[in-house]
C-alpha cells in the first residue's frame, strides 16, 4: 500500500499526461512541471482519545516558461485534485495505521507565497496552491 505522497504523484502523473510531477525539479526547465511537498498536519486533539492526523497539507507548484501554458497546467492540477478518485482512497501511514482520503480542498497562496522550486532571477512562472487532504482512519 503506498504512502499518500505516492499515491497524489501517480495519480497526477496518469492525468497530467507528459508533464513530470514530484517532489524534485527536473534537470531540464525547458518542460513544464508540477512540485508538490508535505507542508504539514493539522491533528484532532480531541479529549476522548489521543491526536490522530486529521488532515494533511501540502504546497504545490505548477511552473512553466509560458504564463499561458502555466495557467493552463495550474488550473488542469487544480481540477484533477478536485474531482479525483482519490476520493476514499486506502493508503498507509508511517505509524502503520490504514487511512482513508475523504476530501481535498484546494486554495490558491497568497502573494506573500514565497517559491520553493525556482530562483527569483530565473524567467518561469509559477502556479502556487495548498491542498488539504481530509482523513480519517479506515474502518
Amino acid at each position: 500500500m503506498a504512502d499518500l505522497p505516492q499515491s497524489i504523484r501517480a495519480f497526477l502523473v496518469s492525468e497530467l499526461a507528459g508533464v513530470h510531477v514530484g517532489e524534485d525539479v527536473p534537470q531540464s526547465i525547458a518542460t513544464n512541471y508540477v512540485w508538490f511537498q508535505r507542508q504539514g498536519d493539522t491533528l484532532d486533539e480531541s479529549l476522548c482519545h489521543p491526536p490522530v492526523i486529521d488532515a494533511v497539507i501540502f504546497d504545490f507548484e505548477c511552473v512553466s516558461t509560458d504564463i499561458s501554458q502555466c495557467r493552463t497546467l495550474t488550473n488542469q492540477a487544480k481540477s484533477v485534485l478536485m474531482n479525483s478518485d482519490l476520493h476514499e482512497v486506502v493508503y498507509q501511514t508511517t505509524d502503520g495505521l490504514d487511512q482513508t482520503i475523504h476530501c481535498f480542498d484546494v486554495e490558491d497562496h497568497d502573494d506573500n507565497y514565497i517559491p520553493h522550486t525556482v530562483q527569483q532571477d530565473a524567467k518561469l512562472h509559477i502556479g502556487a496552491f495548498r491542498v488539504t487532504a481530509h482523513i480519517g482512519q479506515f474502518v
